[in-house]
């Protein structure tokens, strides 16, 4: 799990250095010319350059720039990956987040103090809880994943990775990330939906765990019960008070697609999201406290048009294609990887904020090299 931005920051330029160092870069190059994703990569990178050219805020462009240049790491990370090792990398990051894990428990346990982002309440002190609980989703996937369908593993791994699926899975349900948590149940009826054809005894087993622990979560954890009646009551009552958390996600998103219709095909640039959408909101009925529409869809879109919303589906749609044509064990985990992030993006834009873009690098480089059979 990444701890800060320098820190996962200092080794994508330390893989960068190794890569260097290694050498023959015009056959990895040419490998990666096979991959269509790649193309995907660069044209959304691309396009933020591009959006300079309409846009007259370039300080907040600058500072969308500097983040986005850096997905440009998944083709030196693809480079680098090698297929036989990726039981290795994803043991690695279960590691990872089951070390998190447990620093978050002795803080919610209060046998050390809050430190970073954590609090007693909000136990996730290396990142905020909005993505912690995505890659708690994920991670709990990868477990489930290796307890299911990997027949190699000890009976002593077995074990550890049950015990850590149970212990995420709680403390999924005591922060308070609720894209997360609906990740995650997502995720797990994607694993059903997979496993009813050939594993109907296992798909059964799961379907009762996942409506088993979401009832416990709900009738044991007073922070997962409180966020869901109050989306439920926020929801009901956005006409009449929208100055709540949904209510005010629901207005973002009326609000950015009335900016959206003003410049339907190439949006209003990389910086100007703050400056137009400010505009918007002025006239707006529902005016919200925040500018930014926690929707990388709508940001897309707001951005660059047609055109940005066209150019990050293709970072999916690439992705699909290749998850149909590479027949291997990982096959499902690829499109239950593209189905977390369709799904999270709805709720913030998580290609733009730093550890889910680490996570998204990560993933997508050991899953979707094109040619998975040759060695790197």
């Amino acid at each position: 799990m990444s701890v800060s931005v320098s820190v996962s920051s200092f080794l994508a330029y330390l893989l960068l250095i190794l890569f260097l160092v290694n050498g023959d870069f015009k056959k990895k190059l040419l490998e990666l010319k096979k991959n269509p994703f790649i193309y995907a990569v660069i044209g959304f990178v691309a396009l933020h350059f591009l959006g300079l050219l309409w846009t007259e805020d370039f300080q907040w462009a600058q500072g969308v720039l500097k983040r986005e240049w850096k997905l440009v790491f998944i083709l030196l990370f693809m480079m680098i990956v090698k297929k036989e090792h990726i039981r290795y990398y994803l043991k690695m990051f279960i590691l990872g987040i089951s070390i998190s894990e447990l620093v978050s428990y002795l803080i919610w346990f209060e046998m050390i103090p809050p430190f970073m982002y954590a609090t007693v309440e909000n136990p996730t002190p290396f990142m905020k809880h909005l993505s912690c609980n995505i890659y708690l989703a994920i991670t709990i996937y990868c477990l489930l994943f290796f307890v299911l369908f990997d027949r190699a593993l000890e009976q002593k791994e077995k074990f550890f990775m049950i015990f850590f699926m149970v212990t995420m899975s709680i403390n999924m349900f005591i922060t308070g990330g609720r894209a997360g948590q609906i990740a995650f149940l997502i995720l797990l009826f994607f694993l059903i939906a997979t496993l009813i054809k050939h594993h109907l005894k296992k798909a059964f087993l799961i379907l009762l765990l996942t409506i088993a622990s979401f009832t416990i979560a709900y009738q044991t954890s007073p922070l997962f019960q409180d966020r869901i009646n109050k989306a439920m009551y926020e929801v009901e009552n956005f006409k009449n008070d929208h100055n709540t958390s949904v209510g005010t996600r629901i207005a973002l998103a009326l609000n950015s697609i009335e900016l959206i219709k003003q410049n339907i095909f190439f949006g209003v640039g990389t910086g100007d999201l703050l400056l137009e959408y400010n505009k918007v909101n002025e006239r707006s009925h529902y005016k919200t406290p925040v500018m930014h529409p926690h929707n990388m869809y709508l940001l897309m879109s707001i951005q660059f048009g047609l055109l940005g919303l066209f150019v990050l589906l293709s970072l999916f749609g690439t992705k699909i294609k290749i998850a149909f044509e590479l027949q291997d064990e990982f096959r499902n985990f690829r499109f239950a990887f593209i189905v977390l992030f369709l799904v999270v993006m709805l709720s913030n834009s998580y290609l733009y904020t730093h550890h889910t873009m680490v996570l998204y690098m990560f993933f997508s480089a050991i899953f979707f090299r094109k040619n998975q059979s040759e060695n790197l």
